[in-house]
């Protein structure tokens, strides 16, 4: 048989567990019938290869250093035979992706057990996160823009310039926020814990005040404003 072969890019955002990093080592164990390797590189540059995940897991610089990216890397004893899963975070993207490579029909086999290990990781905002790069902040910049340069163009005073300058400054800080809070990819173990239950605190405030700030102003405008 031809060899076939995978390579899978998981779009939206997700958050990773301990119990979904141990899944995918077994899930690759199984496939390449023996451990697969574990290499993990932390925010200072230092790279560490384990003996499994559980040690990765379990280890001080796991609990003490913010972590880059993990690197799960199973080879067979049959030389087409291969399978890996590599997991990098970054302060605006981050991305989860996945290579399977064999003879026989265990590559789509593990390609839908991965997929299947992988929604159970999925977040709840992940339809805004299917691009690096928000796309519909994109549009939304892109219009702002093109709106400002057409009053340049037509060399006369035109509010179509401050408001394009400051919808562009909105923007921003709209696209920043949600590159922040709303990451592509973190791991929810070791010094990343504090920082996903950090987000989440963060959303949950930002959300009820919205909610809250909106329930008031449609009070307001029912009842009218009572310091008036």
């Amino acid at each position: 048989m031809d060899s076939q072969s995978f390579s899978i890019d998981f779009k939206g955002a997700y958050t990773l567990e301990e119990q979904h990093m141990l899944s995918f080592e077994r899930l690759l164990r199984a496939f390449c019938e023996q451990q697969p390797s574990v290499s993990v590189e932390y925010d200072n540059g230092h790279q560490i290869s384990f003996s499994d995940m559980s040690a990765l897991l379990n280890s001080p610089f796991t609990r003490g250093r913010g972590i880059k990216n993990i690197s799960i890397r199973g080879q067979s004893p049959d030389p087409f035979k291969s399978a890996s899963v590599t997991i990098r975070r970054s302060f605006s993207s981050g991305s989860f992706s996945a290579d399977i490579a064999a003879r026989d029909a265990g590559v789509v086999q593990l390609e839908s057990l991965l997929q299947n290990e992988a929604k159970a990781a999925r977040r709840y905002y992940w339809p805004i996160r299917q691009f690096v790069f928000p796309i519909f902040m994109f549009v939304y910049i892109v219009a702002w823009l093109g709106s400002g340069l057409l009053g340049i163009y037509d060399r006369a005073p035109n509010p179509d310039i401050i408001s394009a300058g400051v919808g562009l400054i909105t923007g921003g800080i709209f696209a920043s926020v949600i590159l922040i809070f709303f990451p592509r990819v973190e791991f929810d173990f070791g010094r990343g814990k504090k920082l996903v239950q950090l987000r989440a605190a963060l959303r949950r405030f930002v959300g009820s005040t919205l909610v809250a700030g909106y329930g008031l102003y449609l009070l307001f405008e029912n009842l009218g404003n009572p310091w008036a």
